[in-house]
């Protein structure tokens, strides 16, 4: 089987698996924790910790938090967070963006998993509309 052949298998299985925003922001959490308390943990070992009975679980989840990472550190993502209208808070943009990486399918380009931006962006919007706060 070829490497190609592979990939598109995982990025079919990874596109089944169904998350949760709280899953997401869990691993978040963790991840956040640990640096609070000067402990170095990635996403991976956070994730790895937080679904260690579900490895599948903990690798989607892993795969679409940093597929959101390359969206977020490649694309000028401050019209989301910048914005002039009182009813739109930082963490209506950043549950939004968390909805959409839990939801929205995942693409595979040079061999690395994304999302891709146009409609990824446009799930975000849609799903910013519709959120409540933070959890």
């Amino acid at each position: 089987m070829e490497r190609r052949d592979t990939e598109l298998i995982l990025l079919e299985i990874l596109n089944l698996i169904r998350l949760k925003n709280s899953e997401l922001l869990s691993v978040l959490r963790v991840a956040k924790n640990a640096r609070e308390k000067s402990k170095h943990t990635s996403l991976v070992i956070a994730s790895m910790k937080r679904f260690k009975d579900n490895s599948h679980k903990a690798a989607a989840v892993m795969i679409r938090l940093q597929a959101l990472g390359r969206m977020i550190e490649k694309n000028d993502l401050h019209p989301w967070f910048l914005t002039n209208d009182p009813s739109f808070s930082a963490s209506v943009a950043h549950r939004a963006l968390i909805s959409a990486a839990a939801r929205h399918p995942l693409s595979l380009v040079n061999g690395d998993f994304v999302f891709d931006r146009e409609s990824f962006l446009s799930k975000a919007l849609e799903l910013a509309k519709h959120a409540g706060p933070l959890q």
